[in-house]
Protein backbone atom coordinates (compact mmCIF):
# COMPACT_ATOMS: atom_id res chain seq x y z
CA UNK A 1 0.00 0.00 0.00
CA UNK A 2 1.17 3.29 -0.96
CA UNK A 3 1.15 6.49 1.06
CA UNK A 4 1.02 9.99 0.16
CA UNK A 5 1.86 12.41 3.47
CA UNK A 6 1.24 16.04 2.76
CA UNK A 7 3.47 17.86 5.02
CA UNK A 8 2.84 21.18 7.11
CA UNK A 9 4.51 23.34 4.37
CA UNK A 10 2.62 21.43 1.46
CA UNK A 11 5.37 19.22 0.24
CA UNK A 12 4.76 15.73 -0.03
CA UNK A 13 6.41 12.62 1.42
CA UNK A 14 5.76 9.13 0.32
CA UNK A 15 6.03 5.52 2.17
CA UNK A 16 5.09 1.77 1.18
CA UNK A 17 3.85 -0.86 2.81
CA UNK A 18 5.38 -3.97 2.46
CA UNK A 19 3.11 -6.78 3.45
CA UNK A 20 5.13 -10.29 4.29
CA UNK A 21 3.43 -13.22 3.93
CA UNK A 22 3.96 -16.11 6.56
CA UNK A 23 3.13 -18.90 4.11
CA UNK A 24 1.48 -19.59 0.95
CA UNK A 25 -1.40 -17.68 1.19
CA UNK A 26 -1.05 -14.06 0.43
CA UNK A 27 -2.43 -13.01 4.50
CA UNK A 28 0.80 -10.75 5.96
CA UNK A 29 1.64 -11.87 9.11
CA UNK A 30 4.25 -9.03 9.93
CA UNK A 31 5.08 -6.01 7.80
CA UNK A 32 8.28 -3.71 6.71
CA UNK A 33 7.71 0.25 5.84
CA UNK A 34 9.33 2.02 3.19
CA UNK A 35 9.97 5.45 4.57
CA UNK A 36 11.01 8.86 3.22
CA UNK A 37 13.78 11.21 4.67
CA UNK A 38 13.68 14.05 2.69
CA UNK A 39 11.13 15.81 0.17
CA UNK A 40 13.06 15.11 -2.96
CA UNK A 41 16.34 14.05 -3.83
CA UNK A 42 19.90 15.96 -4.40
CA UNK A 43 21.26 12.71 -6.03
CA UNK A 44 19.25 12.51 -9.46
CA UNK A 45 20.03 8.59 -9.68
CA UNK A 46 18.75 7.82 -13.11
CA UNK A 47 16.93 4.76 -11.95
CA UNK A 48 14.89 7.18 -9.23
CA UNK A 49 11.72 8.79 -9.94
CA UNK A 50 12.34 11.28 -6.52
CA UNK A 51 15.58 12.89 -8.17
CA UNK A 52 13.63 14.56 -11.21
CA UNK A 53 12.30 16.56 -8.16
CA UNK A 54 15.26 17.87 -7.00
CA UNK A 55 16.31 18.83 -3.72
CA UNK A 56 13.18 20.53 -2.00
CA UNK A 57 14.53 20.03 1.93
CA UNK A 58 15.12 17.17 4.47
CA UNK A 59 12.18 15.81 6.44
CA UNK A 60 12.45 16.60 10.38
CA UNK A 61 12.65 13.72 12.78
CA UNK A 62 8.81 14.05 13.50
CA UNK A 63 7.94 14.10 10.20
CA UNK A 64 9.95 10.63 9.78
CA UNK A 65 8.42 9.31 12.88
CA UNK A 66 5.12 10.62 12.24
CA UNK A 67 5.54 8.55 8.64
CA UNK A 68 5.61 5.36 11.14
CA UNK A 69 3.03 6.43 13.72
CA UNK A 70 0.34 7.29 11.04
CA UNK A 71 0.85 3.94 9.50
CA UNK A 72 1.27 1.70 12.68
CA UNK A 73 -2.34 2.95 13.32
CA UNK A 74 -3.84 1.41 10.69
CA UNK A 75 -2.57 -2.19 10.42
CA UNK A 76 -3.32 -5.04 12.63
CA UNK A 77 -0.43 -7.01 12.24
CA UNK A 78 3.09 -5.45 13.19
CA UNK A 79 5.59 -3.48 11.51
CA UNK A 80 8.95 -5.33 12.18
CA UNK A 81 10.77 -3.94 9.26
CA UNK A 82 11.93 -0.34 8.61
CA UNK A 83 13.87 0.64 5.18
CA UNK A 84 15.09 4.40 4.34
CA UNK A 85 14.39 3.48 0.77
CA UNK A 86 11.33 6.27 0.44
CA UNK A 87 12.13 9.63 -0.98
CA UNK A 88 15.51 11.37 0.00
CA UNK A 89 19.17 9.84 0.43
CA UNK A 90 19.35 9.04 4.31
CA UNK A 91 22.82 9.83 4.94
CA UNK A 92 22.22 13.28 3.63
CA UNK A 93 20.01 13.82 6.62
CA UNK A 94 21.85 11.92 8.88
CA UNK A 95 21.02 13.03 12.10
CA UNK A 96 17.12 13.28 12.18
CA UNK A 97 16.92 9.37 10.25
CA UNK A 98 18.76 8.38 13.25
CA UNK A 99 16.99 9.68 15.85
CA UNK A 100 14.29 8.18 14.25
CA UNK A 101 15.73 5.11 14.40
CA UNK A 102 16.87 5.20 17.94
CA UNK A 103 12.93 6.03 18.89
CA UNK A 104 12.05 2.72 16.99
CA UNK A 105 14.32 0.73 18.75
CA UNK A 106 13.16 2.40 22.23
CA UNK A 107 9.90 1.48 21.60
CA UNK A 108 8.52 4.62 22.46
CA UNK A 109 4.41 4.67 22.27
CA UNK A 110 4.69 7.22 19.33
CA UNK A 111 6.27 4.69 17.12
CA UNK A 112 5.94 1.15 16.84
CA UNK A 113 9.06 -0.69 17.90
CA UNK A 114 10.54 -2.69 15.03
CA UNK A 115 12.77 -5.28 14.97
CA UNK A 116 14.98 -4.30 11.70
CA UNK A 117 16.03 -0.90 10.38
CA UNK A 118 17.82 -0.53 6.98
CA UNK A 119 20.25 2.33 5.41
CA UNK A 120 20.77 2.28 1.98
CA UNK A 121 23.68 4.43 0.92
CA UNK A 122 23.71 5.43 -2.91
CA UNK A 123 25.72 7.68 -5.05
CA UNK A 124 28.32 9.31 -3.72
CA UNK A 125 31.04 8.53 -0.86
CA UNK A 126 29.93 8.13 2.86
CA UNK A 127 32.26 9.05 5.62
CA UNK A 128 33.02 5.45 6.78
CA UNK A 129 32.45 6.31 10.73
CA UNK A 130 29.01 6.66 10.15
CA UNK A 131 28.81 3.73 8.61
CA UNK A 132 30.53 1.94 11.71
CA UNK A 133 28.26 3.49 14.32
CA UNK A 134 25.59 1.87 12.63
CA UNK A 135 27.07 -1.46 12.34
CA UNK A 136 27.48 -1.04 16.23
CA UNK A 137 24.11 -0.15 16.28
CA UNK A 138 22.83 -3.21 14.65
CA UNK A 139 21.50 -0.85 11.72
CA UNK A 140 21.96 -2.51 8.12
CA UNK A 141 23.80 -0.21 5.77
CA UNK A 142 24.36 -1.29 2.47
CA UNK A 143 25.98 0.54 -0.39
CA UNK A 144 29.29 2.70 -0.59
CA UNK A 145 32.24 0.22 -0.98
CA UNK A 146 29.92 -2.93 -0.10
CA UNK A 147 28.42 -3.08 -2.97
Amino acid sequence: VKYLFRLHDGAYAEAVLIPLPAGPDTTPEKYTLCISSQVGCALACDFCATGRLGAIRRLATWEIVEQVARIRDEVEKPIRGLVFMGMGEPFLNYDAVIRAIALGYLGLPLIYAFHHAGFPVIGFDVDARKIEMLREKRIGCKGGDEQ
